[in-house]
């Protein structure tokens, strides 16, 4: 997602007043954190020190330092970002494993 604030800087300043500029400002870049904060991600693997995180909405790649992720994450866990801190989603880890199973297992009776 893009600030649209950049793009409409000269039609807001010159059509609202500063303080009515700086509010629509602030309003969009809360609502821009909001939604990336709430990202979700999948620890695709581990390599070294880093652990590689796949953004579940944008497919982006992302590599982290293993500190910075729980000590029992494992390959395949689901973390979101809450405050700061990757933390394991179990809700959202246990409704795509049961995913992933029931797909193998049709593929299974395929044969």
């Amino acid at each position: 997602m893009n600030l649209d604030l950049f793009n409409n800087l000269g039609k807001n300043i010159s059509s609202n007043s500063s303080n009515n500029f700086i509010d629509n400002f602030i309003n969009e870049l809360k609502n821009f954190l909001d939604k990336n904060s709430n990202s979700l991600y999948t620890l695709d693997r581990f390599e070294g020190d880093f652990a590689i995180l796949e953004n579940r909405n944008t497919k982006k790649m992302t590599d982290i330092p293993i500190s910075n992720i729980p000590s029992n994450a494992k390959e395949g866990d689901i973390l979101k970002l809450s405050n700061g801190s990757y933390v394991i989603d179990y809700k959202e880890t246990n409704i795509v494993s049961n995913r992933i199973r029931d797909k193998m297992d049709n593929l299974k009776k395929l044969k």
